[in-house]
C-alpha cells in the first residue's frame, strides 16, 4: 500500500509542499505544489486551515508529514501547528520545525556549516550535521530580519517618503506602485500582514539595482545581516555559508560582495530547499 510523506517549506509568502508517494519497499513518486504563505505568527489559524485544505483533497493516506516553518521559533508555537495540522490529517504522525532546521537539512543534508535564509524574513544558525547547535535570533520584522525583503522594503519606503532618495527613484517609485503616503501607512500600521506589504517593495528594487543609490541602499541593508547575525558566530570565516531564499538568489551578486569583504566563504546559494528536504526524508532521516 502506497503512503505518504507531506514536506512543508512554508515561508511568510509561499509555501512548497513535497509529495512522497511510497511503499515499504521503495519510493515511487514525488511531486512538488505550492499554497500560500503560512508564518503562525502574522495569519490567523483559519487562514492557516485554509491552506492546509488546498491539499487534503489529493492526499489520502497521509503517514508522516514534516513542517518546516517561518514564526516556529518555540516548542508552544511548534505544538498549535501541529494540532491544526492533525486537525486536516489527524491520522498522521507530524513533526513541526522551525524554518532554519528546515534549510540546513535540505541545504546541508547530514553536512556540517552555517545556514542562512533570506527571504520576505532573515534568520541564520549554525548546524552540525544532526540539529541546529546556536542561533542569534532573527527578533522579527520589527527588531530585526536584516537583509530581509521586507528590511529592504522598508528601508526603501522610508527613502522615498523621508525624501532621502533621489528625486528620479521616488518618481519611479510613485509612478510604477501607485502608492501615496496615506496607503503606504494604511497597509503598515492596519493591513494583515505589513512585512508582505513592505516585501512586495523587492521586484521594484530589483528593477532598479543598478541604479547607483539603490546598489548602495541593498548593500546597506544586506551588509546589515552579515554585521549583526553572522559575524556573532564563532569560526564564521572558516565554516562554509549556505544561503536559500528568493532575496539571497535575486540579489547574490551582493550577497557574495558583502561576504567577500568580511572574508566570509560562501557555500551554495538557492531559492528553495525542498529538492534537499526531499532527499534528507527519503536517504537520512533517522539514519
Amino acid at each position: 500500500m502506497q503512503e505518504l510523506t507531506l514536506v512543508f517549506d512554508a515561508g511568510s509568502t509561499k509555501t512548497e509542499v513535497g509529495i512522497i508517494s511510497a511503499s515499504a519497499s521503495n519510493v515511487s513518486n514525488v511531486e512538488k505544489r505550492q499554497i500560500p504563505g503560512i508564518n503562525p505568527l502574522v495569519v490567523p489559524d483559519e487562514f492557516v486551515l485554509r491552506c492546509l485544505r488546498e491539499l487534503e483533497h489529493d492526499t489520502e493516506n497521509v503517514a508522516n508529514i514534516f513542517f518546516y516553518g517561518a514564526g516556529c521559533a518555540s516548542l508552544e508555537i511548534c505544538s498549535h501547528v501541529s494540532t491544526l495540522i492533525s486537525k486536516v490529517w489527524p491520522t498522521a504522525e507530524v513533526e513541526v520545525s522551525g524554518d532554519m532546521l528546515g534549510a540546513a537539512r535540505g541545504l546541508l543534508l547530514n553536512r556540517s556549516g552555517v545556514v542562512c535564509i533570506l527571504g520576505t524574513g532573515s534568520n541564520s544558525a549554525l548546524y552540525d550535521g544532526v540539529t541546529l547547535v546556536d542561533n542569534i535570533p532573527p527578533l522579527g520584522y520589527i527588531l530585526g530580519d536584516e537583509g530581509s525583503g521586507t528590511s529592504l522594503g522598508k528601508r526603501m519606503i522610508s527613502d522615498i517618503l523621508k525624501r532621502l532618495a533621489p528625486e528620479n527613484i521616488r518618481q519611479k517609485f510613485y509612478d510604477e506602485t501607485g502608492l501615496t503616503k496615506d496607503m503606504v501607512i494604511e497597509n503598515v500600521y492596519r493591513g494583515e500582514t505589513p512585512n508582505k506589504f513592505l516585501g512586495s517593495m523587492v521586484p521594484f528594487i530589483k528593477r532598479n539595482i543598478m541604479d547607483p543609490y539603490v546598489r548602495n541602499m541593498a548593500k546597506e541593508v544586506i551588509g546589515s545581516f552579515f554585521d549583526r547575525n553572522l559575524m556573532q558566530y564563532e569560526n564564521i570565516k572558516i565554516l562554509p555559508v549556505n544561503f536559500a531564499g528568493s532575496i539571497a538568489l535575486h540579489f547574490s551578486d551582493i550577497v557574495k560582495e558583502e561576504a567577500a569583504s568580511r572574508e566570509i566563504n560562501i557555500g551554495s546559494i538557492v531559492a528553495k530547499p525542498m529538492d534537499g528536504l526531499i532527499e534528507y526524508h527519503m536517504n537520512y532521516w533517522r539514519k
